[in-house]
């Protein structure tokens, strides 16, 4: 029998500066976007309003509700995009 050494020790991996800012923007999204604060739900739609190559960096750390919204908001461009890959 051959012995197996389990380690516990957890490998951290260094976190870039642009990864903790897109985070940060995806959670205060996520936190805001069904608020009924004037301001927050007007900083909400602006945000799901940006371009899609804005938005992508921060795709991972969206919910499923922000992510539909944008789905909602860029229908049109995304349909078209669609229609052209046919």
């Amino acid at each position: 029998m051959s012995e197996e050494v389990v380690s516990n020790e957890v490998e951290l991996v260094p976190v870039t500066r642009e990864y903790v800012l897109n985070y940060l923007v995806g959670m205060g999204v996520n936190s805001v976007i069904g608020s009924y604060n004037e301001d927050q739900v007007k900083m909400a739609e602006e945000f799901v309003s940006l371009s899609l190559s804005d938005i992508s960096p921060v795709w991972l750390h969206l919910s499923d509700k922000v992510k539909i919204r944008v789905l909602d908001v860029h229908q049109a461009e995304l349909s078209e995009w669609l229609e052209s890959r046919r």
